[in-house]
């Protein structure tokens, strides 16, 4: 899954490709979902424990209230290039909670035909825990819950591919599609039941940065908008 996209799955869309994987709720675990969480506001460094630390940098700048989600990515090989994506372009975006457990919840804008495959829009959840300087973050995952749903623990849909079309088993070729049924209440009752039995591993990692770094991340920012200034 390439920088970009990955900017996508912070924000907890899982855009389609090979190999991933994803729990989506037909609601939240409260309505309406609140517009911030004030510890997520400033400006963090991206930390994928699944990279080693040489990988290229990725930052996330979320706005005052949380009214802007900006991902940057800085070029491997030109540390004064920065790719810029308004997360927000993507899904609409909002925090929920089930008893102590707090969530980012996002719902991907679908394109008009986007539902041809007649699989229902779904929010996707990310636990996360929060302090002054750190936030981690973790996804439900989709094994677990399929489990849950097979069980008739919870009301949901189970896909499961494995291979391709042709039959052959190819890398990166497995994948869940996993579904849960419910309104907010019965989300947030499936969540505070079940809760820790589908959470997965650590995800991400948004650290703080100190202010020459904010300075740097503002300054691309400045100089994308500039750049899409003189296009139009």
């Amino acid at each position: 899954m390439n920088k970009t996209i990955r900017f996508a799955v912070i924000c907890l869309v899982l855009i389609a490709a090979s190999g991933c994987e994803k729990v989506q709720f037909q609601s939240p675990p409260t309505l309406p979902l609140a517009q911030c969480d004030a510890a997520f506001v400033g400006s963090w460094r991206v930390e994928d424990p699944s990279e080693d630390a040489d990988a290229s940098a990725m930052y996330l700048r979320v706005g005052p209230d949380c009214a802007d989600w900006i991902g940057v990515e800085v070029d491997a090989d030109d540390a004064q290039a920065a790719k810029i994506e308004n997360l927000q372009e993507k899904m609409d975006l909002g925090f929920a909670a089930a008893g102590e457990q707090r969530f980012v919840a996002s719902l991907e804008r679908q394109e008009p035909a986007a539902d041809a495959d007649g699989k229902p829009e779904g929010y996707v959840l990310a636990r996360y825990s929060a302090d002054e300087e750190l936030i981690e973050l973790r996804l439900l995952d989709a094994t677990k819950a399929a489990h849950l749903i097979i069980d008739d623990a919870i009301p949901g849909w189970v896909e499961k591919r494995d291979r391709d079309v042709d039959g052959r088993v190819a890398p990166l070729a497995t994948r869940h599609y996993v579904y849960v049924f419910g309104s907010a209440e019965e989300t947030n009752a499936a969540l505070q039941l079940h809760g820790e039995a589908m959470l997965g591993p650590l995800w991400l990692r948004l650290r703080r940065v100190d202010a020459q770094t904010k300075g740097q991340i503002d300054a691309w920012i400045a100089a994308a908008k500039a750049e899409q200034g003189d296009g139009e």
